[in-house]
């Protein structure tokens, strides 16, 4: 007489591990871009904020915070900008009363290459080195 199965094999199991290992080695690098790149987002959503303030006070007759450098939690006081609690970049703002350059500088994933984002005058926010790796 034929007993029943019940649960599953040793053979079954491995198959499910190796299954599971797979799907682990393809999505881990994945994630790991995305969540450096939400990082990168950071830096620009703060750059962008510098800039419009820079705009207001160049109307007001001159640009702020030329030669400061924040990090997190610390404020740019022309500018009334505080750099929030946690940040991963540190913000530097040079230039004369003809133009600024706003950058934030980062080393995001732990490696040799800075992470490195600047916007001028112009308002347009982009990267000088990217610590991302595609």
């Amino acid at each position: 007489m034929l007993k029943n199965k019940r649960g599953i094999t040793l053979i079954e199991l491995l198959i499910i591990v190796v299954i599971i290992g797979v799907l682990a080695v393809l999505a881990v690098p994945r994630f790991k871009n995305s969540t450096l790149i939400s990082k990168q987002a950071e830096a620009k959503d703060l750059l962008r904020q510098i800039y419009e303030e820079e705009v207001l006070c160049r109307a007001g007759g001159g640009y702020a915070d030329l030669g400061v450098t924040c990090k997190a939690g610390e404020t740019f006081t022309g500018l009334g900008l505080t750099i929030p609690p946690g940040a991963q970049y540190i913000y530097s703002i040079s230039g004369n009363s003809g133009g600024f350059t706003a950058k934030a500088t980062a080393n995001i994933d732990d490696d040799s290459t800075i992470d490195e984002w600047i916007v001028t005058e112009n308002g347009r926010v982009k990267c000088v080195t990217n610590d991302v790796k595609e």
